[in-house]
């Protein structure tokens, strides 16, 4: 791939948004506890915020984020 395709996907990309962002622990926070309620799943939650599904996943799965879903997890293999 030539360098000036490179350079114009590089564009792309920045334009879109799709470079790392940083979020802030109360943002982060606001999603999770709404995925501890129960009523929104990782999809749905990542389509109203404008997050990846996996982006979500891995917030919820964080013990540092969320130390709850740690310590159910150590309860349930032991």
């Amino acid at each position: 791939m030539s360098l000036l395709k490179n350079d114009f996907k590089l564009e792309c990309r920045q334009a879109k948004g799709m470079g790392k962002q940083k979020f802030s622990i109360e943002f982060k926070l606001e999603v999770i506890g709404k995925y501890e309620m129960g009523t929104c799943g990782y999809k749905k939650l990542a389509k109203m915020y404008g997050l990846s599904r996996d982006t979500v996943r891995s917030w919820v799965l964080n013990p540092k984020l969320n130390p709850k879903k740690n310590s159910e997890e150590e309860t349930t293999e032991q």
